[in-house]
């Protein structure tokens, strides 16, 4: 997943909604191995990637609210 979020940094660019797939998808296998810490940020930058290429109301864009909903609900869970 490292290595297919730089090869879109440096194909699509940081605001491309395939950016925000990679390092939502990322986040995930982090936060799933306990790399928490390195997680947030990813799916922070998803989200707002995707808010602004694709709309609040768009179906990845709520896809993405709900996992840093649901990560920041295990944060406080912890």
């Amino acid at each position: 997943y490292r290595q297919a979020l730089e090869i879109d940094r440096a194909a699509l660019g940081e605001a491309h909604p395939q950016y925000a797939t990679n390092a939502i998808n990322l986040a995930d296998l982090l936060t799933e191995t306990g790399r928490r810490e390195e997680a947030g940020p990813l799916f922070e930058a998803g989200l707002k990637v995707r808010e602004a290429a694709l709309g609040e109301g768009h179906p990845d864009t709520v896809r993405a609210r709900e996992k840093l909903a649901a990560f920041r609900k295990g944060e406080a869970e912890e």
